[in-house]
């Protein structure tokens, strides 16, 4: 028997409508800067935690949706071993900081960690990255790579970045 598990969003009062004229500023601003008010105090929700849901969803909604613009018909990057090729990377490394009983050991935590930013996997790179500035971040080094125009002025054109255990 399978039990109806209610939806959290709904419970939390988070408003699934459409964004409010304030709402639709902040993601402006946070597109073209990659700044947005932590506790979403001007977005719509009966709590903080039900704004902050509604606010990063949005973001995240609209930067997924600028990269994928920003990259139609950019070229498209050949299917790769990315396992594979992580793996000949940091084995040099690994072989030299690590026992031998240990090395498969460290490259399989590494092989996890490392993730190359493709069109397969960028919108969910980009979901995942915790914070909006963290995803701002993600977007910018996708977009990068590909030669699309960053999001801002002062979007950083990096080669990489790590944010907790992924780099």
């Amino acid at each position: 028997m399978l039990l109806a598990v209610p939806d959290p969003r709904a419970q939390l009062g988070v408003n699934e409508g459409p964004l409010s004229p304030d709402e639709l500023a902040d993601v402006r601003v946070f597109l073209e800067t990659g700044a947005a008010d932590p506790i979403f105090a001007r977005w719509e929700g009966q709590s903080v935690l039900a704004r902050c849901m509604r606010g990063s969803d949005a973001l995240e909604d609209a930067l997924v949706e600028e990269v994928l613009r920003r990259t139609k018909g950019h070229h498209r990057l050949p299917d790769i071993d990315v396992v594979g090729l992580t793996r000949d990377k940091v084995r040099p490394m690994v072989d030299g900081l690590f026992p031998v009983a240990e090395r498969e050991t460290a490259l399989g935590v590494l092989e996890k960690s490392v993730i190359f930013l493709t069109p397969a996997n960028v919108a969910d790179a980009i979901r995942s990255a915790g914070l909006p500035r963290s995803a701002w971040n993600v977007a910018n080094l996708y977009l990068g790579s590909v030669g699309a125009d960053l999001l801002g002025p002062d979007a950083d054109s990096a080669l990489g970045m790590s944010a907790e255990t992924t780099c």
